[in-house]
């Protein structure tokens, strides 16, 4: 048995892992998409996901400048208020650590890089929404949940964090079931045509 106190984790030389997605096309997958334009989902799960923890009432909080239930864009970063006092900053690397610099740390009282844990799609086009109806059952009518809107809720029975743009959603969820939230949204949005993007 190995023990703790043997382990030598000053000299380690191993590189970070690079990203990888946990989903892939499969030819199920694949097989569904008809090149349409009713609906384009995207593997968004390489964008930097930053989850920060502060006091609602503190400078940090004030920075974010959104409400819980409610995003804005601030460059390539998407700020997002997911819970009273969780915020996430979404966005490329560089963006992602330039807004975090900027965050005053009063009242900040953690923060967690959860992009290697989090699967991120984004579903977008005319009939996303109706896509995103079949396999949830929150009110996704604009006077319930404009564009703006962040919310928890169950799709295809993957507890899971969504973010509205318009008729796009980014649609986050545990990276163990990246893979099946993707085929299940496939499977969703072949009825209506699906355009597989990058």
């Amino acid at each position: 048995m190995v023990k703790t106190t043997d382990l030598d984790l000053t000299s380690s030389t191993a590189a970070s892992p690079s990203f990888r997605s946990s989903a892939v096309v499969t030819p199920t997958t694949a097989g569904f998409a008809d090149g349409s334009d009713g609906v384009t989902m995207s593997d968004r799960a390489d964008l930097t996901k930053l989850t920060m923890r502060c006091d609602p009432a503190s400078a940090a909080a004030s920075w974010m400048a959104v409400s819980f239930g409610s995003a804005r864009s601030d460059g390539d970063v998407l700020i997002v208020g997911m819970r009273p006092d969780e915020f996430w900053l979404i966005g490329p690397a560089d963006g992602v650590e330039r807004a975090r610099a900027d965050v005053p740390t009063s009242g900040l009282r953690s923060e967690v890089d959860l992009t290697h844990g989090r699967a991120l799609v984004q579903v977008s086009g005319p009939r996303a929404t109706k896509m995103l109806e079949k396999v949830c059952g929150l009110d996704w009518s604009e006077n319930m949940t404009p564009p703006g809107s962040a919310v928890s809720a169950s799709v295809a029975k993957v507890s899971c964090d969504i973010v509205r743009a318009g008729d796009s959603y980014l649609i986050s969820c545990d990276r163990s079931f990246g893979q099946y939230l993707i085929e299940s949204l496939a499977d969703a949005a072949q009825e209506f045509g699906l355009t597989l993007g990058d």
